[in-house]
């Protein structure tokens, strides 16, 4: 690149950003996580309790740091994931898409103490995703019609829990080949905390199943990619890698796994009894049998998160298709036999369930564009 003859024709290098790291295996979680400060953007993997870097929660939980803005497929539950933090009243802003269980963070926002930021959930993983790639923003069908697209939405109430203290922005709208669309915003961060199943030394990620979720595309999108790997291994085969060691910063290895199920659902072979009082199961199970009729040979079907879940377990011996849930899986089954449970293995509800032969796992941001880009026959 020195050489006269490049000099002589005025060739223009081109530098990037990436640093270079000699070592990125740190001893602990607590060195790895040092300089996180006040004010600090993470954003955290995971979906439910499912691929969550909970060591790295726990130890930022015991730091002297405060208003965070965290950025999250979900706000956790009450004494786990993000609401470790909340507990601790650490966090000034949720970016999340669903923020229904945890009660922490539902008193914290109705007495006007943190922002809730709320984004359909596909639109939040192309949004790190994107922030990943080089792309400041990009355009979206999603939402448009919506308070996404016109504001208004109250992010932070006043200490009245009633009256709004801001709001959300309205976004550009534009038409494309006859179609509507929203630009929507890449969402850098400063630090990203993966979970891993496997990390190798150059920084080389496994996931296990479920647990793959948002974890990859947040990665990259930081000024600092931290991964916690549960195994820490010598070399992962190429072939097995799921993420590339050129988006990981630093590497460190939890230790102690406390993996919480969310929701328990096991198949006792008495049929399938649906988790609500007689009531409300028996108008349900009518609801969910008769969507389950919509189903056909050789479909491709994304079942949401509540009702729409529970026909994943309506569906054997009937027709042979495919089930999708967007935390991640291609081939969906119903709930687990007991000795077959797999805590890394659940729906768009966080339930327990199986897979079926065939089955694939995939990245958030695949599952929407599935979805968005209609490669689905019905969600």
């Amino acid at each position: 690149y020195k050489s006269n003859m490049l000099k002589s024709l005025n060739i223009p290098l081109r530098r990037f950003s990436a640093k270079m790291h000699k070592n990125k295996l740190f001893e602990s979680a607590e060195k790895a996580l040092a300089d996180v400060k006040d004010g600090s953007v993470l954003s955290l993997g995971g979906f439910g309790l499912v691929g969550v870097p909970d060591k790295g929660l726990t130890v930022l939980k015991e730091m002297p740091i405060k208003n965070l803005e965290v950025v999250s497929a979900n706000a956790g539950i009450g004494d786990w994931g993000i609401g470790l933090l909340l507990e601790k009243q650490q966090v000034q802003a949720v970016h999340a898409s669903y923020v229904g269980e945890n009660p922490v963070y539902e008193k914290q926002y109705f007495t006007g103490e943190v922002d809730l930021c709320l984004n359909p959930q596909g639109t939040l993983a192309e949004k790190l995703r994107a922030a990943g790639s080089g792309i400041a923003a990009f355009y979206t069908p999603t939402g448009v019609g919506t308070y996404v697209e016109f504001g208004g939405f109250p992010k932070r109430l006043g200490k009245d829990g009633k009256s709004p203290a801001k709001v959300t922005k309205p976004k550009e709208r534009r038409e494309i080949d006859g179609r509507e669309y929203l630009l929507e915003e890449s969402f850098p961060v400063d630090y990203a905390l993966v979970k891993a199943y496997q990390a190798d030394k150059k920084g080389n990620i496994r996931f296990r199943k479920t647990a793959r979720n948002y974890n990859p595309d947040l990665a990259g999108g930081a000024k600092v990619t931290l991964a916690e790997a549960e195994e820490i291994v010598e070399e992962i085969p190429a072939d097995q890698v799921h993420l590339a060691g050129c988006f990981i910063d630093r590497i460190y290895q939890g230790d102690k796994f406390l993996k919480k199920i969310e929701r328990l659902r096991v198949d006792k072979g008495e049929g399938v009894k649906l988790p609500f009082s007689k009531e409300k199961g028996a108008k349900r199970l009518r609801i969910v049998q008769r969507a389950a009729q919509e189903f056909d040979n050789g479909m491709y079907c994304n079942l949401g998160i509540g009702i729409p879940s529970f026909a994943a377990n309506f569906t054997t011996g009937k027709v042979e298709m495919d089930l999708q849930s967007e935390n991640g899986i291609v081939g969906l089954g119903g709930y687990p036999k007991e000795e077959d449970l797999d805590v890394d293995l659940i729906n768009a509800s966080k339930e327990t369930v199986s897979a079926k032969t065939g089955h694939a796992f995939c990245k958030s941001s695949e599952t929407f564009g599935m979805i968005r880009g209609g490669h689905l026959h019905m969600t």
